[in-house]
């Protein structure tokens, strides 16, 4: 697991989140980030300890995860996530990576060496894609490939479907895993 996360961005803004890999509020930042298709800078100090006085230099709380919009310092873990509803309830932009682009990156790498990346931090990582968009192929044991689509439409083709009740919810037109074996 790589401890810094970054696009390269030597012209535009970006979100910088302050972390530790163990901390369970920086993962839980970093996926409501991810979940939004956020680009975000991370450096995780635990990998950077000189990192740890420059964040100290900045903010006053000890805590972490820390995060900054350029230089805009947005706060911790509750801060961030109010900061993330009031995107996703923009009425300006319709999503909140529109906001990011439009607000964020279209300025410039934050000047603030405390702010800067460590010198090894050339691993780019980008937005994670969205599952519905990427081709999943199956490969059979005998080597032929399928889309995972394919797949689907010729068990809706075979496999007899009705409604089956489960845990207080009826499903209908659908099939059990009895029924395939």
């Amino acid at each position: 697991s790589t401890s810094t996360k970054h696009h390269k961005q030597s012209t535009m803004g970006r979100i910088t989140v302050f972390t530790t890999a163990e901390d369970l509020n920086s993962r839980q930042l970093v996926k409501e980030l991810e979940k939004r298709s956020l680009p975000y800078s991370e450096i995780d100090i635990a990998k950077y300890p000189s990192k740890v006085q420059d964040l100290k230099s900045m903010v006053d709380s000890p805590s972490i995860p820390h995060v900054f919009f350029n230089t805009r310092y947005v706060g911790g873990l509750e801060q961030c996530l109010r900061e993330l509803k009031r995107w996703d309830n923009s009425t300006r932009y319709r999503t909140p990576l529109e906001k990011y682009e439009a607000e964020i990156a279209s300025g410039f790498d934050p000047s603030n060496d405390r702010l800067a990346l460590p010198d090894d931090a050339d691993t780019v990582v980008p937005p994670p894609a969205k599952a519905h968009k990427a081709k999943q192929i199956l490969e059979m044991p005998d080597g032929t490939k399928f889309l995972v689509r394919e797949v689907m439409d010729k068990l809706r083709e075979i496999v007899p479907r009705e409604s089956h009740n489960y845990k207080l919810h009826t499903y209908r037109k659908s099939f059990s895993g009895k029924t395939l074996v």
